[in-house]
């Protein structure tokens, strides 16, 4: 009887165990949570091309690549572990890039302006939008451009950080004006991490909570609290170098008209591309006047603009008498020109043509006497010039950033010898006077003496 209670026992514990068997396991090995993957969005940073105040933006394309990150891993609780944006076991797809083109004649800004990107907030207040991340010099302007970043064709399968480095090439396309124009970061490089979460309202569901550009290229890892992240940026600055070009008229020597206007042409090659430049017409006149010399009226335009091709082709009319010039804004590093008079017209008029400019290139050709030169690239100093001529220069202020091309037209007269002119004619009708004085005098010596006797 008591064999019997054991054993009934003894089943019953051997049912109970059986029946707990399988959920032991199932216990001890409980799923990981499956997420649903999420898509990137797009996004853009910013393109800020600075200039000169008197320059036009120029038509050009600047190209970007972005490439996955570097991993970096916690180094303390307080860390947040970042994953490179290529991990196969966590991202599927890669972003694009676009390009950032500029328009000839764009827009342009004299101080930050609010950024025209809502997804960029400001650095120190996520509350309120930030100003454009550019820096201006006195006397500097900027014109802006977007650069999407299209993250759509690109999964996230687990919460984290995921690493992305953006480049900017070191060129530029879709522009007339030389390389040499443009000036790079000395970095090349914006760090971007994107960052995505476990999306609280639904769990299992994930969604990409931001993006972050910044310089923090060595890597260190972010804190958890959300700072950490120095060197913020919005996007990628350049240089636009330019000059102005100032071409001037001087006669000199005894016989130089003061009246004459002196046409001077000009063709200038490398400009941006259907760009209008300005033209400081201040020291010369609008439209010439007619006098003895020049019988018909001619217009000096206050603008110029450049072919397709990035060519300019334009004649002035500059009075020599008065030191005219006219100065031709915001032209490219690397744009080349040549000027020159009429060498026909100069030799029936009898002028001596000497060119100034900061090249010191000159050529008398059969048909003209021209002057070349490169801006950006000059190599002389002036050195043809009369002390006069250069105090003429002085009087026009700055010239840091400005050629100047001077074309110096000399016609003297010596009078010729074996010619009889020993008294000045004032002297000569003051002798006369006082010979008819001593004729009078004399007469009325006689008179006298004719009475006496």
């Amino acid at each position: 009887m008591k064999m019997n209670k054991l054993f009934k026992s003894a089943c019953a514990l051997a049912s109970a165990a059986a029946l707990l068997a399988p959920l032991a396991p199932m216990t001890a090995m409980a799923a990981p949570i499956d997420y649903t993957p999420v898509a990137g969005g797009s996004i853009t940073i910013e393109k800020y091309l600075v200039m000169d105040s008197d320059t036009p933006t120029p038509a050009v394309t600047f190209s970007y690549s972005i490439a996955a990150g570097t991993a970096k891993s916690a180094t303390s609780a307080s860390d947040l572990e970042i994953y490179a944006g290529n991990d196969a076991h966590k991202v599927a797809g890669t972003p694009t890039i676009g390009t950032a083109v500029f328009a000839a004649n764009q827009q342009q800004y004299n101080a930050a302006q609010d950024t025209e990107n809502a997804a960029i907030q400001n650095k120190d207040d996520g509350t309120t939008l930030n100003k454009d991340g550019v820096t201006l010099a006195a006397g500097e302007v900027y014109s802006r451009s977007p650069i999407t970043i299209d993250f759509s064709g690109v999964t996230f399968d687990e919460p984290g950080v995921y690493r992305y480095v953006v480049n900017e090439t070191n060129s530029v396309s879709n522009t007339t004006a030389t390389s040499g124009a443009f000036v790079f970061d000395t970095d090349l490089s914006r760090i971007l991490d994107v960052y995505v979460i476990e999306d609280a309202s639904n769990p299992g569901h994930l969604l990409v909570q931001g993006y972050v550009l910044h310089d923090n290229e060595d890597g260190t890892a972010l804190n958890a609290d959300g700072s950490g992240v120095a060197d913020k940026a919005d996007g990628f600055q350049n240089k636009y170098l330019t000059k102005n070009l100032l071409i001037g008229k001087h006669v000199a020597g005894n016989q130089a008209s003061h009246d004459e206007y002196f046409k001077v042409h000009v063709e200038i090659a490398n400009a941006s591309a259907s760009t209008t430049y300005q033209v400081d017409i201040a020291q010369a006149d609008a439209t010439t006047d007619i006098n003895a010399i020049n019988l018909e009226a001619h217009t000096n335009p206050a603008t110029v603009t450049s072919t397709a091709a990035g060519a300019i082709s334009q004649d002035f009319w500059l009075q020599g008498g008065t030191d005219q010039y006219i100065v031709i804004k915001g032209l490219p590093y690397g744009a080349s020109y040549t000027i020159n008079q009429d060498k026909t017209t100069m030799v029936a008029e009898g002028y001596e043509v000497t060119i100034d400019n900061a090249d010191d290139v000159k050529t008398d050709t059969p048909a003209d006497y021209v002057t070349t030169g490169v801006l950006g690239n000059e190599t002389a100093t002036d050195t043809d010039n009369d002390g006069e001529y250069d105090a003429v220069r002085e009087n026009r202020g700055d010239s840091a950033k400005r050629v100047d091309v001077d074309f110096i037209d000399t016609r003297a007269g010596v009078i010729p010898t074996g010619v009889m002119l020993a008294v000045a004619p004032g002297a000569a009708v003051a002798a006369a006077g006082v010979a008819g004085l001593l004729v009078m005098a004399a007469k009325k010596r006689k008179k006298e003496e004719e009475e006496e006797e």
